[in-house]
């Protein structure tokens, strides 16, 4: 993912939220959520991809992050 692609979901959603807290890459840091200034968060998500959390689902203004598929069904209703 580009930087500039992390920019627009940023607009989308907070940095902490992006973040995959239980991946092992990211256990593997050490690091405790609400602890962790954005700054950082976004930091690491532009240097390890594999810290943004999957999968994405982007409509229009909307976005779904993890596999939840309750929001899902909202921003595709049947």
């Amino acid at each position: 993912m580009s930087a500039s692609e992390l920019d627009q979901l940023l607009q989308l959603t907070t940095p902490e939220e992006l973040f995959a807290w239980q991946s092992p890459r990211a256990r593997k840091l050490g690091l405790v959520r609400g602890e962790v200034p954005n700054e950082r968060l976004v930091a690491l998500m532009r240097e390890e991809p594999y810290l943004i959390r999957r999968p994405l689902v982007r409509r229009d203004d909307q976005l779904v992050i993890g596999a939840n598929e309750k929001k899902l069904e909202q921003i595709f209703p049947s």
